[in-house]
């Protein structure tokens, strides 16, 4: 009876031994980094990866635009309020049975508004590591999902928010000829932030929102100009949730010829 009982008892502390590994939760890597180096050690894991899925919510005045698609490294493919390829500054857009340029298209009418809202998750990760390198605030713990998340809050620099201002008005036509758009706005009054959501088990980005709101001077001799006249020729305000899942899976795409050849994208 001994015999039977004592390899009962070693099992039953071999199951309760697994069953504490299996319940532990994984280690927090965030702990004790600074912002600026969590957003560095999260972008950088970003980098890593051959490709992930994204979810792309943009709303813009009172249009908004949801997107779904693939980014691998700098290129990426999306469907949903329009069909658009994109790889590092360069995109194109569905338009009928054509693709081409948003600069072609008009901001007023469908597919133009959606193209406006849209900005490669690709660039905006560089955008946020390099802002990164200049500082940052930590802003508590999240969940997304069911994940742990440590969450950060980054501002863009003054050439960051210049450059972003010109790619929202000139990706687009309007509606009347602006020539330089800065000449319009106070650049150290816009504003133009990130906040993003990082893994605390893998340090990799689950999530992040840009919140970007250009103002414009005051007393500009437009209809609509500030100075009391109200908000400007276009309102190029721009709320963006891009959702990141599927790290390296399922990365299989169908790039149109025609985006092949004007793109490189393959």
């Amino acid at each position: 009876m001994r015999w039977v009982i004592l390899p009962l008892a070693f099992l039953l502390v071999a199951a309760q031994d697994g069953a504490s590994k299996k319940d532990k939760p994984a280690a927090d890597k965030s702990k004790g980094l600074s912002a600026s180096a969590l957003i560095g050690k999260a972008t950088a894991e970003i980098q890593k990866l051959k490709g992930f899925h994204v979810k792309i919510t943009s709303q813009s005045g009172q249009n908004s635009a949801n997107f779904d698609g693939l980014v691998k490294k700098d290129g990426v493919a999306v469907t949903g309020a329009a069909e658009v390829y994109a790889k590092g500054a360069s995109s194109l857009v569905k338009n009928g049975s054509s693709y081409v340029s948003p600069s072609e298209l008009d901001v007023q009418a469908e597919p133009g508004r959606s193209a406006a809202a849209f900005r490669n998750p690709a660039l905006q990760l560089a955008e946020i590591a390099e802002a990164g390198k200049a500082g940052g605030e930590l802003a508590g713990d999240e969940t997304v999902g069911e994940v742990e998340a440590k969450v950060a809050r980054v501002s863009l620099s003054r050439a960051q928010k210049e450059k972003l201002v010109k790619e929202l008005v000139s990706k687009v036509k309007l509606p009347v000829p602006v020539g330089d758009p800065m000449q319009f706005i106070d650049i150290d009054k816009t504003t133009a932030d990130y906040k993003l959501w990082v893994s605390k088990a893998d340090l990799r980005i689950l999530k992040y929102e840009l919140h970007a709101k250009p103002e414009l001077k005051a007393g500009l001799p437009i209809p609509g100009g500030g100075g009391g006249g109200g908000g400007g020729p276009v309102n190029i305000e721009l709320t963006q949730t891009v959702e990141l899942s599927k790290f390296d899976e399922e990365l299989d795409w169908s790039i149109p010829k025609p985006v092949q050849s004007k793109l490189g994208l393959k």
